[in-house]
């Protein structure tokens, strides 16, 4: 009994540290990604108008629609089936190629239609343009899942950083260059051709064409398929529904913002969750380690996700004005807003990676499904009163509404205690309201030059979070968690420099 008991604690701890080794690369690929980004938006954001970056928007989530058909989630599918031989990646990538060329096919043939629907000539050529994206993603090395089958995070960062650097160099240059929404369109499609090249060069696998495990991959991907078409109702076809009932500007503004005030979501739980599903495809037998590793996910990505959403929100008025300029400004409230929504929407994104690891991905369908009616509903009510505002009003209450359901199920499906899950978010939660009271009267402050004052409160922020976090972390007697992961490795890389 002790010996059991022995070998499934070691077991829990190993399962922590891959999940905290794992997250934190993803985590930093996935900032290191964003920062390049960020750069990136802030100098085109002066160089650029909001039109602009609405364009680009409509184009973008006109090609999401058309590869969504063409998108059957088979990388999923290959992660999740630990036995997947040669035959299984031979078929997968040869529906990536068959399918993007399709794609490609597709985008050339509507592009006139598409761009006198939305009443904008300038779509046509761009959509043109877009459609190579669709060609090289079809081609592009499928052997690169492997990076995170095989919890290879650092080849994954390298593969994920060094694309979207050489990338930032490009569209800087272009958009200063060209001042035009054509620069955004071509380093699109040349951030997409650098990102196939490293494919190639970053991983050695060589795929064939042949369909012999079709049937196979198929009757799980299905429902990824499904998925896929909810996920861009639910992130993309909102571009185009604003497009439409408000117009291009409205479009720029909303994905602007949306792009910075999802970081907490997007880039960080994203990355987290990313990291998480090898390792619930390797447990999905194990129920009790199962829960553990959930568990462990929910307390690492909500310590980071709610500071960072709340923080975003705090500091939008100075951030924007600061980093985009007074072009901008209208959209402030708007990216407080989306922040919120993305507070909530952060605290249930890793739930369906769980569902998928069981071999239940019409579980996730059916929340996806909940969703999409949702938040059109909620859109095609509150957008005529309030305008893009009402976008973020809709966000909200569907996030609120999809953190509830989520959770149910979630207990219902691996016996999880709705206490357990609480008490995993108790302490950052707690933390982050503290920071708020804190930091709330140092936004009125001015220091010295704008820069700098937004500077000083994003680090004055940093240190009262974590302030409160450890000193809660500490009445409640040290237990597992975030704090925990850092002061075991800060200490270990003070024990490798003390040898």
């Amino acid at each position: 009994m002790i010996k059991e008991y022995k070998i499934n604690l070691e077991l829990t701890e190993n399962i922590h540290k891959k999940l905290f080794s794992a997250s934190f690369l993803m985590i930093l690929t996935r900032l290191l990604v964003k920062s390049i980004g960020l750069v990136s938006i802030v100098i085109t954001a002066r160089l650029l108008t909001p039109e602009d970056f609405g364009l680009i928007a409509i184009a973008m989530a006109i090609y999401g629609f058309i590869e969504l058909f063409s998108s059957f989630g088979l990388a999923t599918v290959l992660i999740q089936k630990s036995d997947a031989d040669d035959d299984d990646y031979n078929t997968a990538w040869t529906f990536k190629v068959l399918f993007g060329v399709v794609s490609a096919a597709l985008l050339i043939i509507l592009s006139p239609y598409i761009a006198k629907y939305f009443e904008d000539l300038r779509l046509e050529n761009l959509i043109y343009l877009i459609s190579l994206t669709a060609l090289l993603n079809g081609f592009s090395n499928i052997g690169v899942i492997n990076f995170q089958k095989d919890l290879n995070f650092k080849k994954e960062m390298k593969y994920q950083v060094i694309p979207k650097f050489i990338n930032f160099f490009v569209i800087v240059f272009l958009a200063y260059t060209l001042q035009s929404y054509w620069a955004l369109a071509i380093g699109i499609v040349f951030g997409n051709f650098i990102s196939f090249l490293a494919s190639y060069l970053m991983h050695p696998h060589r795929s064939k064409f042949g369909l012999k495990s079709a049937k196979k991959l198929m009757s799980f991907s299905k429902w990824l398929i499904l998925n896929n078409a909810l996920y861009y109702a639910n992130e993309k076809l909102i571009n185009l529904v604003i497009g439409k009932m408000l117009g291009t500007s409205a479009v720029g503004s909303y994905t602007m913002t949306n792009e910075i005030s999802t970081i907490p979501s997007m880039e960080v739980a994203a990355p987290i969750n990313k990291a998480s599903f090898p390792v619930y495809s390797k447990l999905q037998s194990n129920l009790k380690e199962l829960r553990v590793a959930y568990l462990s996910t929910l307390s690492l990505s909500s310590s980071i996700t709610i500071p960072a959403a709340i923080g975003i929100a705090l500091i939008a008025p100075k951030l924007i004005s600061t980093a985009l300029g007074q072009s901008w400004v209208h959209v402030i409230y708007l990216m407080q807003l989306l922040a919120v929504a993305s507070l909530f929407s952060g605290l249930y994104s890793n739930i369906s990676y769980v569902f998928n690891a069981l071999g239940k991905p019409k579980i996730p369908f059916y929340f996806g499904v909940c969703k999409v009616f949702s938040i059109y509903g909620f859109i095609y009510i509150l957008v005529p009163f309030y305008g893009v505002d009402g976008v973020g009003y809709s966000l909200i209450l569907t996030s609120i509404m999809m953190l509830i359901i989520t959770k149910i199920t979630l207990k219902k499906f691996i016996r999880i205690s709705l206490f357990n899950i609480s008490k995993s978010i108790f302490r950052p939660a707690l933390s982050t309201l503290f920071m708020y009271i804190a930091t709330f009267y140092l936004l009125s402050l001015e220091l010295s030059t704008p820069l700098i004052d937004l500077l000083t409160q994003i680090v004055i922020s940093v240190i009262f979070y974590l302030t409160f976090s450890f000193s809660i972390w500490h009445l409640q007697n040290k237990p597992d968690g975030l704090e925990e992961k850092l002061i075991s490795l800060i200490k270990s890389k003070i024990f490798k420099k003390s040898r």
